[in-house]
């Protein structure tokens, strides 16, 4: 990977002499143990024989180019001493002419390499504590000469990716700083403040190529980041790949990134961006890696605006200039984030899911349950202190048939209070049991109040559990949405939660008749995010993008007749075996159809479009 994105961003044919090859400044800021550099060289080296037209050179030219093109920083200074001795060993191993002793190669090379932090810079003042791991770093200082002609030529590297929350855990103070100075959000994970660093670091005409995590692709935390690559035209072009394992034994989502300083990058309003997709998939043995990364499957110039506050992905993108065309163009035809009545949300954020989720529930007759947490404890605890939960992972389409035997613990009122320690001590003595042995064996954060030690990590939509509502899992193959009429949360942050304002039964009903439709899902399936194994991501923003019909009173009646015959069949069959049970099946089958063309005839696409959805659909 390392040395395909040093030949897509180092571009050497314009370079003619020995003099202006030397003259290059290519720097990796987060070099690591050098994977980035070594690249480089091979490139540098290949070039040198090019232009001198040998088929060896010398070690001193060799060391020539080091010293003059090749130039890392890591705040690692273990990793710095890794990278020196794997380049030495590198020049050793190599067949150059006339090779040094070891020792001597190592020092020639040390000055380029320097131990600082690249997005901690020198204004970072109130560290405390944390300034001597961190280090604040000047780079002008670092580098002076470099920087007193403009910067580095091309910055190639891998930024560090750290969950937010374990980065703001061990460094607050960091995080903070990181957060102001680049103007981003609080969870945002630190590979973010290299993208908005790399620019600093470039000549006016300075290019660069990264791989890097693409989950800021389809973030809220990321819109910041993807509209500042956009909106800056530093962005040239993303190569995207499906393939997950492309780094040995890491299961990753990654992009490569490439672009230049936005100093003399084109106007937005005038420029396009290059998407290409690489669709292929390794074999067991790794053997065909390198075919994985050079070969494209698809490939779009698209125009830059269409980038601006949207997820990021082929399908989508290629898509989204038709969809707002179609959304200018029909009055009916509306993004489900605009129907103002509709409200996407998730279940109860709880505590510490180990303790609070229960399976295998068993009601007995003195008002108490039998269940297992999730640390396989068996647990029981009173029927009033529990609600039941609709999973993620075993969803049903329309209405849910099988009966749920999984709840979580609730320490709340059906208006949302919580109930204090002192009435759950006097009405639910096993439940209070319960949450106390949680608290002393549970190492997730708690609330600081020590009286409500059991309180939930978000509290949010708590009293909606009576309410009406459509589950829609959020990692799905094809869309599953379920209506409930009353009595139930989604599991956890697993599942949307999809509310109506009003209540309306009528409307949530004929909107999950829209929800299951085949053309809903092919949308949804367009505009979802990137998951491991076949599967997508439909949470809230991307599940929020998809087009759906505005539905008039009419529209939704017959909806809604079309969901209580579903309904009652699907009973029917949960209740039959056999020919009788088949007999159903063909009949439900036949009402799932009809109910699908009434909701393709209500979008009101054209055979052409809903044959280009479709294919879309199919490669994703």
């Amino acid at each position: 990977m390392s040395s395909y994105i040093c030949k897509q961003t180092i571009q050497l044919d314009h370079i003619s002499n020995i003099n202006d090859l030397l003259k290059l400044k290519i720097l990796d800021p987060c070099v690591g143990s050098g994977s980035f550099l070594l690249a480089t060289l091979e490139l540098l080296v290949e070039k040198y024989k090019t232009i001198t037209n040998s088929e060896r050179i010398a070690l001193s030219d060799v060391k020539a180019i080091i010293k003059n093109c090749l130039y890392g920083v890591d705040i690692d200074p273990t990793a710095l001493e890794v990278l020196k001795m794997t380049l030495s060993l590198k020049i050793v191993m190599s067949n150059f002419i006339l090779p040094e002793p070891f020792s001597k190669i190592l020092s020639a090379i040390d000055n380029n390499f320097k131990y600082g932090n690249t997005i901690v810079q020198e204004d970072a003042l109130m560290l405390a504590s944390e300034e001597f791991e961190q280090f604040p770093t000047k780079f002008e200082e670092l580098f002076p000469i470099i920087f007193k002609e403009g910067g580095f030529d091309y910055v190639v590297t891998n930024p560090p990716y750290v969950e937010p929350k374990h980065f703001k855990r061990k460094w607050p103070l960091t995080h903070r700083y990181l957060k102001n100075k680049y103007n981003l959000s609080d969870k945002v994970d630190i590979s973010m403040f290299f993208v908005l660093r790399i620019n600093d670091l470039l000549k006016s005409d300075g290019k660069y190529g990264l791989v890097i995590q693409k989950r800021f692709f389809n973030t809220e935390y990321g819109r910041k980041v993807r509209n500042y690559l956009t909106t800056q035209g530093v962005l040239h072009t993303i190569h995207d790949f499906e393939s997950n394992y492309l780094f040995k034994d890491k299961t990753t989502y990654i992009a490569c990134l490439f672009g230049g300083s936005s100093k003399t990058s084109k106007k937005l309003e005038l420029s396009q961006i290059r998407y290409a997709k690489h669709e292929g998939k390794l074999n067991s043995t790794r053997t065909n890696l390198n075919e994985v990364i050079m070969t494209e499957t698809r490939s779009a110039l698209i125009e830059s605006s269409l980038f601006i506050n949207r997820n990021w992905s082929y399908e989508s993108l290629t898509f989204t200039h038709f969809l707002e065309q179609k959304l200018l163009h029909s009055p009916d035809l509306v993004v489900l984030d605009d129907i103002e009545r509709l409200n996407i949300g998730v279940g109860p954020q709880v505590l510490d899911s180990r303790f609070y989720f229960l399976h295998d529930v068993v009601k007995m007759s003195d008002g108490t349950i039998q269940a297992f947490n999730r640390r396989n404890e068996k647990v029981i605890i009173e029927q009033d202190l529990v609600r039941p939960v609709l999973r993620n992972d075993f969803p049903e389409e329309y209405n849910v048939v099988r009966e749920t035997k999984d709840y979580l613990i609730f320490p709340y009122n059906e208006d949302g209070t919580l109930i204090s320690l002192l009435d759950i001590q006097k009405s639910f003595p096993n439940g209070y049991d319960y949450l106390s042995y949680m608290n002393q064996h549970s190492t997730t954060e708690k609330v600081d109040n020590e009286d409500e030690f059991y309180r939930y990590t978000r509290e949010t939509k708590l009293n909606s559990f009576q309410r009406p509502k459509i589950f829609i899992p959020m990692t799905i193959k094809n869309v599953k949405a379920s209506f409930i009429e009353k009595n139930m949360f989604g599991d956890n942050s697993n599942m949307n939660s999809i509310l109506d304002k009003y209540d309306d039964i009528i409307f949530l009903k004929a909107m999950c008749i829209v929800f299951n439709s085949k053309l809903f899902n092919d949308l949804a399936i367009i505009l979802s995010g990137e998951a491991s194994n076949g599967y997508r991501k439909l949470n809230k923003q991307f599940l929020k993008l998809v087009p759906v019909p505005i539905l008039s009173t009419d529209s939704q009646n017959i909806l809604v007749n079309f969901y209580e015959e579903i309904s009652k069949l699907r009973n029917y069959i949960s209740n039959s075996s056999g020919a009788k049970q088949t007999a159903y099946k063909n009949k439900l089958l036949a009402i799932i159809n009809k109910a699908n063309s009434k909701v393709k005839s209500l979008y009101n696409f054209s055979d052409a479009e809903i044959q280009s959805i479709e294919q879309l659909s199919e490669r994703k």
